[in-house]
């Protein structure tokens, strides 16, 4: 099989997926080979994963009014099969469907009030319905969903990717200021393959130090067809990316650097957008973080800016209900942020980490700590829980809902889960 001749993200990022793998709790996976010939095959691989959880109100004064009881019990099952057939040195294929079935103790509209668990995050607008509701009701969801189904062509000068993929953009971990495409909830549980977009998308290294990347992405319409150009420069110094994108109602200015410095690795990504419909000049979004990485510890810390985020708990209603969080461009009210994430690995097959999200202006903050045993070469055992720290929401005349801080507001969410890769 024939590896892409264009890497897939820039070097440094080796640092930040040894990270990832680490609180994702990703075991070791191999393919199953079904068909093997000398010029192709057909390979399966994929996971089931399942995820219990307990969501907790009761420190929320406004869960009386909406929740007939304030604990909320989820269970969430993901089974997942990715496809994948290579013609010889010129094409491969890819095929991922998706089985989600969710359960709540309360109805389905109610479910969404949390923001935490499994299928949080927004799924990209298509203008392709792959998907089937099989059941949708009484606090019983199941879905059936074609996530990728793309070809990559390796041509003589640049490899070519049509269809339903994966795109990532930037290097931010807790915070992506610069990932378009598609984005991650801080609050998703399943973290282990990332929403396809229906996208056209070329990539060519003309040097060994130069990678340019051009895109054209739907978005369900044909007026807010996204397209972006990127270029990435691999230096001693550092690598540098320079992008300018048109997605929905703006244009961007895009750009990040990143360093290694043995153990640590410096970086950052900054957007800089432009609303053409009132052709204004938006604040900016920034991400700057550090990363250190050991073998039996790591650390990344973020800082993050939201320029059009609220600067007080009485923008977030607004905030709240803007296109950009409604599309899941943004996930956050606020506009300072600070991230923290550290682990350690007592035994070679477990890791302790906690996650600490803080909204610098509340001030608020949600604490997560997980506790990852792999428990086999592909069986994956976690815990781990979401703790708020803040104000409460409280009741506001007439009828009406005060937010008094952002991540005060969400329940404490006790979740454990099995994952088996194959």
């Amino acid at each position: 099989m024939r590896p892409a001749r264009v890497a897939s993200r820039p070097r440094h990022l080796g640092v930040l997926v040894a990270t990832f793998v680490a609180l994702t709790g990703a075991s070791a996976r191999a393919d199953v080979t079904l068909v093997d010939r000398d010029h192709g095959g057909l390979t399966l691989g994929g996971y089931v994963r399942a995820v219990e959880s307990v969501q907790s109100w009761r420190r929320i004064d406004l869960a009386d009014l909406v929740l007939s009881d304030p604990l909320v019990g989820q269970t969430a099952g993901v089974a997942r099969l990715e496809w994948t057939a290579q013609a010889g040195e010129l094409l491969t294929l890819d095929l991922h469907q998706r089985i989600a079935l969710t359960t709540s103790s309360q109805s389905n509209d109610l479910l969404e009030l949390g923001g935490v668990g499994v299928g949080v995050s927004r799924r990209p607008e298509r203008n392709v319905d792959l998907s089937t509701d099989l059941i949708d009701g009484n606090g019983l969801r199941a879905e059936h969903d074609i996530d990728r189904l793309s070809a990559r062509l390796y041509l003589r000068h640049v490899d070519l990717y049509v269809g339903r993929q994966a795109v990532g953009w930037g290097s931010a971990v807790l915070f992506a200021v610069a990932d378009l495409w598609t984005q991650f909830s801080p609050f998703e549980l399943d973290t282990a393959e990332k929403a396809g977009v229906d996208a056209v998308r070329a990539i060519a290294a003309p040097t060994d130090n130069v990678e340019l990347e051009a895109i054209v992405v739907d978005r369900g319409d044909v007026e807010d067809i996204g397209v972006g150009v990127r270029t990435t420069l691999y230096r001693p110094h550092g690598d540098v990316w320079f992008a300018a994108a048109k997605s929905w109602q703006e244009v961007l200015a895009m750009g990040g650097w990143s360093r290694d410095l043995s153990t640590v690795t410096l970086r950052g990504d900054a957007v800089l957008p432009l609303d053409y419909d009132s052709v204004e000049l938006q604040a900016p979004r920034v991400t700057v973080g550090l990363d250190y990485f050991r073998e039996r510890g790591f650390v990344t810390v973020e800082y993050h800016l939201d320029g059009e985020g609220a600067v007080t708990p009485e923008g977030y209603a607004d905030r709240a209900a803007s296109a950009q969080v409604a599309r899941g461009e943004v996930y956050l009210l606020g506009r300072h942020y600070v991230g923290v994430t550290a682990g350690i690995k007592p035994t070679s097959p477990t890791t302790l980490a906690l996650t600490t999200l803080v909204n610098v202006a509340d001030p608020s903050a949600v604490f997560a700590p997980s506790f990852l045993w792999q428990a086999g070469e592909a069986v994956d055992l976690t815990l781990g829980a979401y703790v708020p720290v803040g104000a409460t929401p409280k009741l506001a005349a007439p009828l009406g809902v005060s937010i008094e801080s952002e991540l005060g507001s969400a329940p404490v969410t006790v979740y454990g889960g099995l994952a088996l890769y194959y």
